[in-house]
C-alpha cells in the first residue's frame, strides 16, 4: 500500500483526475437512435437551442453509421456526437450541451479535450469552442448563442474528414460552472472557413463529428498569463448607457450590432468605458469587443 501511494504521487494530476463530463464518449444511451438527430438520446446530453438538430451516431441505430454526412467511424467506442458549424454567411448552427458531475471550483485549472473531424461537406473550420456555465442553457430560440467561450481552437486547427483532430485548452474557473457547451460561438464576422469539398453544394455547411470528451483539474502552473482578458459589461437589460470594465492593458474596440449583423456602434477605449445606447431601439443587439488582431469578446445585450 505504501508503495502503491508513493507511486500515485508521482503521477500528473491530470493521470488521476477525475472526467467531469459524463458519457464523454458518447457510449452509454437512453435508447438507440431512431435518426441522425437524435443527440437526446445519448446519456446526459441535449440540445440547448430550439433550434437545429445536434446528432447521435451509435452503431446500435436503426440508420447505418457514420450517416449521411460523412464517413468517419467513432475515434473510440461505438458513439459518438455531431454538430453543424456554420459556413460563410450563414447563420445555422448546431450545438451540443451536458451537465458536468459537480461544480467546478473558483481558482482551479481545468483542461478540456476532445476529438474532432470534419464531415462529407464543402466547408471547413477552426472555429469550436467550449463553453462553461453556471446555469443550465435550454430552449435558446437562435443559431447564434451570446456566451464569450472559456475555450477556443487553435487559429489554423482545421478539421479534416480523414483524421480525428485533438482539440484542447485549459482555463481558469470563476466557480459554480455546472454546464458545459460545444460549439461555434464566433459571431459571423469573425469566423474562418475553408473549402474541404469543392464539389458539394456551396450551402453545405462545416460538420464536425465529436468524441471522447474530457474535461480535468490541473495545476495551475503557468496558465494564468494565458487566459483571455475578462470583460465586465452591465447592465443587462440596459435602458441608456452600457458600462464595460476591464483589466487589459491596451487599447480596445466595442462594436455593437442589430440582429442582422449591421454594425450600429464601433468606438475605442481603455480600460472602463461607458457606451450610449440610449438612441437605439427596444430589442436584441450582439456585441464583440477586439484589438486591432484579434476577437476577444462576444456577448448579447437586450435594451
Amino acid at each position: 500500500m505504501k508503495l502503491l501511494l508513493i507511486l500515485l504521487s508521482l503521477l500528473p494530476i491530470s493521470a488521476i483526475s477525475q472526467n467531469l463530463v459524463p458519457n464523454g464518449n458518447f457510449e452509454d444511451t437512453v435508447q438507440c437512435p431512431v435518426t441522425m438527430g437524435d443527440l437526446h438520446f445519448a446519456s446526459f446530453w441535449t440540445n440547448p437551442s430550439t433550434l437545429g438538430t445536434p446528432d447521435f451516431l451509435h452503431y446500435c441505430a436503426s440508420y447505418p453509421v457514420p450517416g449521411s454526412f460523412g464517413y468517419q467511424i467513432p475515434h473510440s467506442g461505438d458513439g459518438y456526437g455531431g454538430i453543424g458549424l456554420g459556413s460563410p454567411g450563414g447563420i445555422y448552427r448546431e450545438y451540443m450541451a451536458t451537465p458536468l458531475t459537480a461544480p467546478l471550483i473558483a481558482g482551479n485549472c481545468y483542461h478540456i479535450e476532445f476529438y474532432a473531424s470534419a464531415g462529407h461537406h464543402r466547408w471547413t473550420t477552426d472555429d469550436i469552442h467550449v463553453y462553461f456555465s453556471d446555469t443550465t442553457v435550454a430552449n435558446y430560440p437562435s443559431f447564434l448563442f451570446p456566451f464569450s467561450p472559456q475555450v477556443r481552437n487553435s487559429i489554423g486547427n482545421f478539421l479534416d474528414s480523414t483524421n480525428w483532430t485533438l482539440i484542447q485548452g485549459d482555463f481558469i474557473a470563476n466557480g459554480g460552472e455546472t454546464f458545459m457547451i460545444i460549439g461555434n460561438l464566433d459571431s459571423l464576422q469573425h469566423c474562418t472557413y475553408n473549402i474541404l469539398d469543392s464539389i458539394t453544394p456551396n450551402n453545405s455547411g462545416a460538420y464536425a463529428y465529436i468524441d471522447d470528451v474530457s474535461l480535468i483539474e490541473i495545476v495551475c502552473t503557468g496558465l494564468a498569463n494565458d487566459l483571455e482578458p475578462q470583460f465586465n459589461i452591465f447592465p443587462n437589460p440596459v435602458s441608456d448607457v452600457l458600462t464595460i470594465n476591464t483589466e487589459y492593458s491596451k487599447h480596445v474596440f466595442i462594436i455593437v450590432y442589430d440582429m442582422s449583423m449591421k454594425q450600429l456602434i464601433k468606438t475605442s477605449f481603455l480600460k472602463s468605458h461607458v457606451v450610449d445606447v440610449g438612441f437605439l431601439s427596444k430589442g436584441a443587439y450582439y456585441y464583440s469587443i477586439e484589438n486591432s488582431n484579434e476577437n476577444l469578446y462576444n456577448g448579447m445585450f437586450i435594451k
